[in-house]
Formats: C-alpha cells, sequence, structure tokens
C-alpha cells in the first residue's frame, strides 16, 4: 500500500536530516581511516573459499564454462567499454549527442501531464530494460537527499542556467534550476544466476581463488545493461524536447535513497538497504536523473518489508562473513556490533547515507 509523501516505513526526522558528503562513500577504501575495512584480504578470500565449498563441494572455479560466462558478461562492464583504441565509459552526466531532437529534426514537441508523463517514461524504462520508476519533486525534502557532492567528487551546484554543465577542475556539475524533477528507476539482475551464484572477492589468491573471480555474471550483465539503459533513457528525454542528466551509479545521490522516499522498494535489513515488493533483493541498479521533464511525484510504499526484517534473519543468518547485523536498526554506526572490531567508530552518525 502507498504512504503519505515523504514518510516511508523506515523513520525519517527530516528536520534533522543533513545533506550528506558522497566522497565519503569510499573511505572504507582508504588505509588511514577510521572506516577502513579491507574487504579484499586473503582472509576475506578465505572465508568465501570455505563458503564455496561447504555450500557445493564440486565448485570449481576454473570450470571453462563458468569462466566463459564471466567473461562474456564482463562487456561494458560498470558502463566502461574497452576497445582496441582504449578504455571509455558508457555513463556521461550530460549524455551523448542525440540524434533526433524536436529542435533539429522540425517535429513537435512533447507536451503532456505530469501523470501522463509519467507513464510514458515507465514504459520507456521497461521498454529499455528497467522496471519501475519512482520520482521526488525538487523541494526541501529531495534537497536533504542531494549529496553537497556526489560520489564521483563533483560538486552539485543548482543554479540560474538554461543548460546543464560539467567542469573537471574544479569538479562541478551545475544544474539548472528548472530541473526540478529526480527520477530513480530500477533494473534487477537474472534470478537464476543471483540464486547459484556462489560469491568470492575481485582479487586472487593461490590458495583461495586464484583467478580472481567472483562468479557475479548476474551482477556484471546487470550493471553493463544499466549503462545501456541509462543512455537510452538520455536520448528518449532530448527526443521528447527534454533532458536528463545523470552519470552512472555513483552520481548525483543515491539511488536507494531516492527509490525508497518515492516508492518502488522498502528499507531493508540487508546490504543493499532497500528491498523490491516483486523482485526482492535481485535488483542490481536504483539509478536516478535529474530532468526537466514534467513528473508527477509518487508515494512510497509498505509492503511490510521493513517491519518484517526486524524479526527475518536469514540473510544474517547466512552472510559468509557476518557483516550484516542482527540487533535493531541503527542510525549510529557503520560496524556490525556483533563482530567486535568497531575502530572506535561506534556512537558516531554514518558519514554517508546508504
Amino acid at each position: 500500500k502507498e504512504r503519505d509523501y515523504f514518510n516511508p516505513t523506515v523513520p525519517i526526522d527530516w528536520d534533522l536530516k543533513w545533506r550528506v558528503d558522497g566522497r565519503n562513500a569510499r573511505l572504507y577504501n582508504v588505509q588511514d581511516s577510521k572506516w577502513y575495512f579491507n574487504a579484499y584480504s586473503e582472509t576475506q578470500a578465505k572465508i568465501y573459499a570455505e563458503y564455496a565449498e561447504n555450500e557445493d563441494p564440486e565448485f570449481k572455479w576454473g570450470d571453462p564454462r563458468r569462466m566463459a560466462l564471466e567473461a562474456g558478461c564482463s562487456f561494458a562492464q560498470f558502463g566502461s567499454l574497452t576497445l582496441s583504441s582504449g578504455t571509455y565509459s558508457l555513463h556521461s552526466y550530460l549524455g551523448n549527442p542525440p540524434n533526433k531532437t524536436p529542435e533539429t529534426n522540425g517535429y513537435a514537441k512533447w507536451v503532456g501531464t505530469p501523470e501522463e508523463n509519467l507513464l510514458l517514461l515507465r514504459g520507456a524504462v521497461r521498454f529499455f530494460g528497467g522496471d519501475d520508476v519512482g520520482v521526488m519533486e525538487h523541494d526541501t525534502h529531495l534537497d536533504r537527499v542531494l549529496c553537497t557532492y556526489d560520489m564521483n567528487g563533483y560538486k552539485n551546484s543548482f543554479e540560474d542556467i538554461d543548460e546543464p554543465y560539467q567542469t573537471q577542475s574544479p569538479k562541478v556539475t551545475g544544474i539548472p534550476n528548472s530541473y526540478k524533477w529526480c527520477f530513480t528507476w530500477t533494473l534487477r539482475q537474472p534470478m537464476d544466476a543471483t540464486r547459484r551464484q556462489q560469491g568470492g572477492i575481485m582479487r586472487a589468491y593461490p590458495n583461495y581463488n586464484k583467478y580472481g573471480e567472483a562468479e557475479s555474471v548476474g551482477v556484471w550483465r546487470a550493471y553493463s545493461e544499466l549503462a545501456i539503459v541509462e543512455n537510452r533513457l538520455q536520448l528518449f528525454l532530448r527526443g521528447l524536447g527534454y533532458r536528463g542528466i545523470a552519470g552512472g551509479m555513483s552520481a548525483i545521490t543515491s539511488g536507494n535513497a531516492i527509490a525508497t522516499v518515492a516508492g518502488c522498494m522498502e528499507h531493508a535489513r540487508m546490504g543493499q538497504v532497500a528491498v523490491h515488493p516483486k523482485f526482492g533483493s535481485t535488483v542490481r541498479g536504483t539509478y536516478k536523473m535529474m530532468t526537466n521533464f514534467p513528473l508527477a511525484p509518487t508515494k512510497p510504499i509498505d509492503a511490510g518489508i521493513y517491519e518484517f526484517c526486524k524479526s527475518c534473519q536469514i540473510c544474517a543468518e547466512h552472510c559468509p562473513t557476518g557483516i550484516i547485523q542482527k540487533s535493531d536498526p541503527t542510525w549510529t554506526t557503520g560496524r556490525n556490533p556483533e563482530d567486535g572490531n568497531d575502530n572506535g567508530t561506534f556512537g558516531e552518525p554514518l558519514p554517508y547515507q546508504a
């Protein structure tokens, strides 16, 4: 069922919600940071290898069929396209140059109501390969969800300008104030591949996963599709006479945050933070765009997921590394209080929203 606007099942005190710095999302990679955690260590590799052996004693990383699937799904992985001339990113804040627009081709610009536009956009998302769409209109709530700087290090700067821009020095993304709508769209990864994958870490160790594979063919395929769908949507909006600014997973803000407030998903216990009421935890991406295409805002949902997660601990019980905590929800720690390794961070707010 739908809830009131800005009132998802996870409690949010909007008066206390501050804009976060997306650059802090990578602090766990910085060795001098108190948030540092080496997720690619030999210790972690051993945990995954032993887990895979226990789940399937006949599991072998070197199976040529498994390796071939990994190779095939590496195309455009995370939106990076490697050609003989070099490696290129399919993600673009401004989008690829359009090949059809009302201005250049002489046809009429599409004009519809926000409700009609939402239906049109949702249909396009599904046609291009995505699933659902959620929308937030720019107000103080969206301001609190948007990052000051995104995870790529670009400052989000709303300005009285006609066209968006992006500069490299300093790193700034200029967003016109006329871009009053932020929408998120979801894309699930292949169900069968997700249910059967063994996991692992993307680093090779002689005794544990010497090929450095993670058996994440479903993940890699989804990320390449996310990049392709994002480009299609940007070109689609240009074809209507509007524009969408994006830039991939790490741009603008957290897609899961928008998806939770805008009703695509619901906050949950497991590490990806939000779960889809139909597709569960198989949704790989909640990408987002700011746009000048008028859209009807959508409401958060209550599918019972948040409350269910308080009593169900299956994901935490089966997590190989024990990262997912089993206690009640908390707003003040980025560490699992059950693993005995808090690095002095308990009682502090998270440096970045998930």
